[in-house]
């Protein structure tokens, strides 16, 4: 097996991924189970220790204006369904009291918006709770995971769906609230993406490089295994191991890298 290689951002990452790992033949990985499986779960996994605040200049999920409706918009209630997503930042909407004329047409809107505070759902009851210090109100927001894939919040966000058809339709009205719901959402590679891909959706440009370095560990992880089974010669095996801790260090310290990096921001 080859020395390790840095490839140039612009192959694809099947190249990279074998470059990273020595290799210039594509039938190396000829002998590794789910290769799309791989990709798609190294890339989930190193989404989850990347810094929020980093994913969060790439991974915006059209949030709705709520401030600015159009017809037929929904303005997002809370029990969002997060399956499959990092969330990132929750921003809350409340509406009014919006300013009105004599003829009831709202003049002046009026909004307070807050971004929402995670808790364990083991504090929610008291975020509920009117009578407890911890009582949430539009000034200050919660969110927390229920079942592990609902997302509440306190106050209750109620949602609104905008309608030109009524007089101030177009607005959110007195009482009602939305969320602006910022994510990262799991991509998922078949045989048919992952060998051509170059680039990963709602991630950062430069961790391309790192993503792929994961990727080629779960692939010395399955060689490590097949050779385990095929008696492989230890010698071959060593060498293996040994290039799966050097990469697991380089991933390790550039995870650490940018999570000291983006603190600071």
């Amino acid at each position: 097996m080859g020395a390790l290689k840095h490839w140039g951002i612009m192959a694809n990452f099947k190249t990279r991924v074998l470059g990273i790992l020595g290799q210039d033949n594509s039938d190396y990985l000829s002998d590794i189970a789910d290769m799309p499986g791989i990709v798609t779960n190294s890339l989930w996994e190193m989404a989850q220790v990347l810094p929020p605040q980093f994913l969060l200049s790439e991974s915006v999920s059209n949030p709705v204006d709520i401030e600015n409706l159009t017809n037929g918009q929904e303005a997002p209630s809370d029990n969002v369904d997060i399956a499959d997503t990092i969330v990132l930042l929750v921003i809350r909407v409340s509406a009014g009291p919006h300013i009105v004329n004599s003829e009831n047409n709202i003049t002046e809107e009026v909004y307070l918006t807050r971004p929402c505070k995670q808790i364990n759902i083991e504090e929610s009851h008291k975020a509920l709770d009117s009578n407890s210090i911890y009582f949430a109100t539009n000034l200050s927001p919660v969110y927390w995971i229920e079942n592990g894939n609902k997302l509440k919040t306190a106050p209750e966000t109620t949602g609104y769906t905008a309608t030109s058809g009524t007089p101030n339709g177009l607005i959110l009205p007195d009482g009602k609230s939305g969320l602006n719901l910022y994510k990262y959402t799991r991509q998922v590679f078949t045989d048919a993406t992952w060998e051509t891909a170059s680039d990963f959706t709602g991630i950062p440009e430069g961790t391309e490089d790192l993503i792929c370095k994961r990727i080629a560990v779960e692939v010395l992880n399955q060689k490590i295994l097949n050779a385990g089974t095929q008696d492989e010669d230890q010698e071959i095996v060593q060498i293996l191991q040994a290039n799966r801790t050097l990469l697991s260090e380089d991933i390790g310290n550039q995870v650490k890298l940018l999570n000291d990096l983006w603190e600071t921001k």
